[in-house]
Order: C-alpha cells, then structure tokens, then sequence
C-alpha cells in the first residue's frame, strides 16, 4: 500500500491506496480515505511524511516477513521425503491470456449456454488447455488428459476424458462462429486489411487400416446388405488421395486456409481425402465473401491451384489473383520474352524481374477459353544454383537407369522425362539431350500470372507482385508449424465434426503464436515460432510443502533452453555473459501476453498476480491428487503425534 494526494490547494486530499492488477493493467484501488491534507497537516506539519513513511516501513516489514516465511516453508520442506516437490509448468496461462484478449471465454460461454445448456462441463476451460497444449505438449486426446497433473492450476479438475472429445464435437460444429469472432479481435489489434489474401491447400494422413467407404462396406455387410451409391458417396470422407507427404496408403483429408499478409489463419476448410484441390478455391472464396464480407481482394496462392476455371472464377466473384505460373508451360513468345537479356529491372542484387502481357489459355466445360493477364517473370541466381543442383542429380540417377537398362516406373519421377524409352520393353534407353538442355536454359526462372480485381481500386505494382508472391511462403511455413511443432498430424479420430474441432484447435494454436510473434518485433525483441514455444515450455515453477502446515511454496524455475545456442561461435565466457545481461525467452515471451514472471520464491497468491489469475487455495493451484496426498501425510503425521 501506499499514500496518494489527489487535488490541489483546499481540495487536496490524502488516501491510502493500493496496486490490484486487472487484465492486464496495474491500477491503483482506494482502501482508506484520510480526508482533507490542509486537516492534516493543521496539526502536525509533517503528516504526510509520516504517513508515507508508516506505509513504506509496513510494506518493507510484509516482505521481511514474507521472505522470512518463505525460507522457514524451505526448511521445513526438506524434512518431508514422503512429498517430494513437484516441477508444474505454467506457459498454458500464456495461451490463456492471449485467447481472452481475443474474447474466446465470452464466445464459448455463451455459445455453451444458449446452444449447449446440458453440458455440465467446463467447455472453454477444456479447450483452453487442448489449445495450449497444441503448442507445449502435442499429442492425443487422451494423452492430454494424462498429463494434466505436470500444469500448474488444475486445468481439467473435475472433467473426464469422454468430455474432453465432446468439446472437440462442439469447436468443430461452431467453427465458423468461434472463428469470426476471434477473426474480429485479431483485425482490431492488427489493423488487418484483405487488400490480399493468401491460399493453400495440404493434406493430413490418419492412422487408420481402412478408409470411410470401406469402414462402411463392412458395417453394412454385418447388417446383411450392400451399400447403395448415395450411401458410398455420404460416407467417403477419409479416403486414399494424392499425398503431399507420399503417405498414399493411408486415408487423407485435405485441409485448405486462407491465411492475411502477417501469416495470421483468416478461415479453412476440411475436404475428402481422394478431392481435386482445383475445386477448393472457388468454395473458399465465397466462403470469404459470405463469412467475412470481403468484396474485392486479390487471393494469392501457389501454381498447383492455377486452373484457368479457377482464375475466371475468381474474377466473376470481383477477385482478383496471382499465382504462380510454370515456365516450362509457356508459349514460345513468352519463353523467347523470357530468356531476352533486355527489358530487366533488378529488385536486389539476386533478383530481377520483367512484365509481360499474356493470355492464359485453358479448357472450362470442355470449351477452350482464355483470360487477359499480365505475366511476371522473375530470376534468382540462388533459385539457379538451386535448380543447377537438382537437375545434376536427375542427370545423375537417370544416367545410371540408363547403364542398367532399368525398367521405367509406373508413375512419373523428377528424372523420367530426362530418359527415352525402349519401344519393344519398358526400360531406359538413352537420355534425352533436348529436354535436359530445355530444363537447364529454364534453371533461375520463375512465373507469376497476375490480375487485378475488375474494380480496378486495387492494383499491385510488378515489385509488389514479386514481393507477395515471395510472401506465399508464410502459408506454407504455416502447415509446416501446424504439422511439426503442433502435430496436426496423424490424427487419430473418426468422425468429420470431430476432426474440424482437431483441426480449430491447432489454427487456434497457431493464431497465437502468430501474435506473440507479432507482439514480440513491436517489444523489438523477435523470436522465432520455435523459440516462442521453448519460451512457454520453459514456464515451470517448483512446488514445495511445507509438511506441518497447508502452505505451499512456489520456486521459479526453467530450462532455458537456449543456453548453449550459438556456442560453435561463443566462448563459454561470452555465453555467459549474454546469459547474465540479456532477457530470458521466456520472461520475453510473458511480457508480450501481458504477464510477469513470478518471484523467484513466492506464495500462490503472487504467483496468481504475476501470470493474471487467482488461486482461492493452493487446492487450486496443485494437482488435486497431489494436494490429497499431502494432506493424508499430515494427517498420518498428526496420527502419529498423538
């Protein structure tokens, strides 16, 4: 506590106040009213002094005696062998604070109450911590339920697995709802515009014997009846498909996201394993349209969506688009423009690029059409060096194909179009000179079909163009993140709802990482997703009993991982120095969801203030098992005693 003046002159008056934090501001509360200073300070001059000494001595005695305390909790702990300390991780209050400022426990609240008044389970605290999770400990369902003890504050007290997936049921049924809101909060704290909008599709395998068609198949066959075909098509949903991590053995579901220019997920949508990815662009456009009343942007995806169906689609609906564009598919006039020394204009000291004019040509409906573009043409001497590499080691192998007279594969290789087949046996014959020298002409070269919406109000410059183009690559570092550090794949569950409340739960995950992200380069401390996550994996507290009493102490503790990150280039001396002058990523990474890291020793209510949350009692911070088994020590010890 401490003592404020408020006013000036005759209407100066004194209180004494005190620091309550909420959300995550400090403010100062009003405990006590002195009345006026000029009263005060009527009978001795020196008053005020007085008062702000009493407080500042009572404030310095509250942490003697709290240090004192502290110290006696560690010396009497280490007498208690049957309750050894307990090492609980704290960095799902990150997440936690990160999703309130986002208004999730609003929306699921409401949603649990008007649409789901029969649940009788925490639903936002149990999808806080699956989300978190997705980020400090990805693994199933049940795998989740299993580890609740190892984080601080009971995160699932008092609910059982079974409820857990049903709140997968419900993310995946509320999808659209759940995300707009969030998309509404994210748009105000990061101006976002959709002057462009980033697609792509990927696909996740399941672990699973068989397909849905098949699951069906045999269910049908215990019944004593075969499947009709409307049957078939209802239930083929994990199927077998083209797989983008070569899994083509187990069923797949393609997953297409749209994604802002800051890398932050917007929206997406989940399809049957074995569906042309060409037919997901138009569904996400009128889903952007329709969802989030987006008239006019410009959507930005790689070549392997680029159908002229698809851009004319695009272009109907007032979008307009930019994706990437084969060069070896091009006409001979844009090849010759192409490989022109002259009409260049160099964007960095790797990279240059050209525009042309172009008429991309295609078959919609069986009827040959062609749409009005301009052609962005760019080459990268790095991307040639690339390109140099991988055609060597196609030369490479098919030349040794070649020399064994190998049979040809059934399915089309990086290297089978460099070799001619014999035409009695199908086997390689000898390498094919004009293509390898086609493909080495071609090295460095990239494509960029471009046009702008039919409106006109948006228009990218040729730089622009070959900036957001390069920009693709935060979608795709966006399944990269939600497949290695959140493990969205494989799953492990069945039904369509189920896998869309999966597949939420990691775009949730990722959506905050995101922020932090972003929160961190405003802090002008930027970390990687990578070190964002080791940050919050770092967050861990010791918690120590007393043995004679109830209390609970809290020990600040971490791993920090990166201790020895650059240590090919530092001395141990330098490490060590940097180690003592430079902030933790896990203190880093509290600040920028608006927390603190606690005391190094605390008791649960400052621990509760420093990461925003309260404990009525420390039955609330520890595991409740734990808690149990500490209290029946003491009561056999009081047992004992007597």
């Amino acid at each position: 506590m401490y003592v404020r003046v408020k006013g000036e002159g005759p209407k100066a008056r004194v209180y004494v106040m005190e620091s309550v934090r909420r959300g995550s501001k400090v403010v100062g509360v009003v405990r006590e009213k002195l009345g006026h200073l000029e009263d005060l300070e009527r009978d001795d001059p020196n008053a005020l002094e007085k008062l702000r000494a009493k407080y500042r001595e009572t404030k310095l005695a509250e942490a003697t005696r709290q240090a004192k305390r502290r110290s006696e909790l560690l010396t009497m702990s280490g007498m208690v062998e049957n309750i050894p300390a307990r090492v609980l991780r704290y960095g799902h209050y990150i997440v936690k604070s990160v999703l309130d400022d986002l208004g999730l426990k609003p929306k699921l609240d409401y949603l649990k109450r008007t649409k789901y008044p029969r649940c009788q389970f925490n639903v936002s605290a149990i999808a806080y911590f699956l989300i978190a999770l997705r980020a400090l400990a990805p693994s199933s369902n049940k795998h989740a339920y299993d580890i609740q003890g190892k984080f601080l504050g009971n995160p699932l007290g008092g609910t059982d697995l079974h409820q857990a997936y049903r709140v997968l049921d419900i993310l995946g049924e509320r999808k659209d709802e759940i995300l707009s809101g969030v998309n509404n909060a994210v748009t105000k704290e990061t101006n976002r515009n959709f002057r462009m909008v980033f697609f792509d599709v990927t696909n996740c395998y399941f672990e699973a014997p068989y397909n849905d068609e098949e699951y069906a198949e045999m269910r049908a066959a215990r019944e004593g009846r075969t499947l009709t075909e409307e049957e078939r098509e209802a239930a083929r949903f994990r199927m077998q498909g083209p797989s983008k991590e070569h899994r083509f053995d187990l069923p797949l579901v393609s997953v297409a996201m749209v994604i802002d220019n800051e890398g932050i997920p917007v929206d997406f949508d989940i399809y049957s394993g074995n569906n042309s990815e060409y037919n997901t662009l138009p569904v996400a456009i009128e889903a952007l349209r329709e969802k989030y009343g987006i008239e006019e942007t410009i959507i930005v995806a790689d070549r392997g969506l680029n159908s002229l169906a698809n851009l004319k689609d695009a272009n109907n609906r007032g979008f307009g688009f930019l994706v990437g564009q084969r060069v070896s598919n091009l006409p001979n006039e844009q090849k010759k423009a192409m490989v022109d020394p002259n009409g260049w204009t160099s964007v960095s000291h790797d990279l240059k690029f050209k525009a042309v004019p172009f008429k991309k040509k295609g078959y919609v409906n069986g009827v040959l059409e062609e749409v009005d573009c301009t052609l962005v043409l760019t080459f990268s001497e790095a991307r040639k060096k690339r390109d140099l590499h991988e055609l060597d080691a196609a030369i490479e192998y098919a030349q040794r194909c070649v020399n064994e007279q190998a049979e040809m594969p059934e399915s089309r290789r990086y290297w089978t179009e460099l070799v001619e087949t014999s035409s009695k046996a199908n086997c390689a014959v000898r390498l094919k000179q004009k293509v390898i020298d086609a493909r080495r002409a071609r090295c460095g070269y990239a494509g960029i079909v471009y046009r702008n919406p039919p409106s006109g109000k948006t228009e990218l410059t040729p730089e622009e163009i070959v900036h957001a183009y390069h920009e693709l690559v935060q979608i795709e570092d966006c399944f990269k993140i939600m497949k290695s550090n959140l493990n969205l794949r494989p799953m492990f569950l069945r039904t369509p709802l189920r896998i869309r409340g999966h597949i939420l739960v990691c775009v949730l995950s990722l959506i905050v990482l995101r922020l932090l992200a972003r929160r961190l380069r405003g802090m002008e401390s930027p970390l990687p997703i990578n070190r964002i996550i080791e940050g919050m994996e770092d967050a861990k507290v010791i918690a120590v009993h007393s043995g004679e009493s109830e209390e609970w102490l809290y020990i600040r503790a971490g791993e920090e991982s990166g201790l020895y990150r650059d240590s090919d280039k530092l001395t141990i001396e330098e490490l060590a120095i940097r180690h003592r002058t430079s902030i933790s990523d896990t203190a880093a990474v509290l600040a920028a969801a608006g927390l603190e890291c606690p005391p190094v020793f605390c008791d649960r209510n400052q621990l509760a203030r420093a990461i925003r949350t309260k404990f009525k009692s420390d039955a609330d911070a520890v595991p409740s098992v734990v808690y149990r088994a500490a209290e029946m020590e003491r009561e056999d010890a009081a047992r004992q005693a007597s």
